[in-house]
C-alpha cells in the first residue's frame, strides 16, 4: 500500500495458536514490526539481543543493522492477547553511556 510515495513494509504475520512459541513469532516478525514503526528506515533489518515475557507483554531488545537509526539499542513492547494479533504498543531507546531506557513512543507497562 503506497503512503506518500512509499510502499509500507509487509504487516507482521498473525500470531499462531496460543500453544505456539512467542519467541519464534518475534524472530520472524521483529523486522516488519520495526519497519512499520520506523518507515523512514525501510532498509534496516533488526537483530534480537534478548527478550523478556511478563504477562501479556514481551519486551524485545533489538539492534538495527546497519546501525543508523539514531540510537544504539531499542526495546519494543509487544502485547500478546488471546484472540488478537500481537500489537506493538511502545518502544524505548537506550543511548550509549546512558543508564536508563527512554520512552520513544507509546507505552511501556513495565516502567515504574
Amino acid at each position: 500500500m503506497p503512503v506518500y510515495g512509499r510502499t509500507l513494509p509487509p504487516s507482521p504475520q498473525p500470531f499462531p495458536a496460543p500453544s505456539n512459541d512467542r519467541e519464534s513469532w518475534l524472530q520472524h516478525n521483529i523486522t516488519p514490526l520495526a519497519r512499520r514503526a520506523f518507515p523512514d528506515h525501510p532498509t534496516l533489518f533488526w537483530v534480537i539481543r534478548r527478550w523478556e515475557h511478563r504477562g501479556d507483554f514481551s519486551y524485545v531488545e533489538a539492534l538495527p543493522c546497519p546501525d543508523d537509526a539514531g540510537y544504539s539499542f531499542f526495546r519494543f513492547v509487544v502485547r500478546f492477547q488471546e484472540g488478537a494479533e500481537p500489537d506493538l504498543v511502545g518502544c524505548s531507546v537506550l543511548e550509549l553511556g546512558k543508564p536508563e531506557w527512554s520512552l520513544l513512543f507509546g507505552q511501556d507497562p513495565g516502567r515504574a
